[in-house]
């Protein structure tokens, strides 16, 4: 290895548009100041992203709930249709 790698603060954003080359080793680390830091930054970041449903995991049932139906295309993106999501 010739190149010693960056590190940067974790940014999901600048973390999500990082490109990494699969035939040399990770030229970027993202470090967070602490996981709570990390968490909150995800947290945000998962609010941010536009989806047609919304998720929220049943702790009882150990299962995720819909507000509606959606199915998950071959390439797992999910999308709205009205049959239900099969896992």
């Amino acid at each position: 290895m010739t190149e010693e790698p960056s590190f940067r603060e974790f940014d999901p954003f600048d973390a999500g548009e990082q490109t990494y080359p699969i035939t040399t080793y990770q030229p970027v680390y993202y470090v967070a100041r602490s996981f709570k830091d990390a968490q909150e930054k995800m947290r945000h970041y998962a609010q941010s992203l536009k989806r047609p449903f919304n998720v929220r995991y049943n702790s009882i049932t150990s299962s995720l709930d819909l507000d509606r139906d959606v199915t998950v295309s071959d390439d797992g993106i999910p999308k709205h249709s009205p049959e239900k999501m099969t896992m």
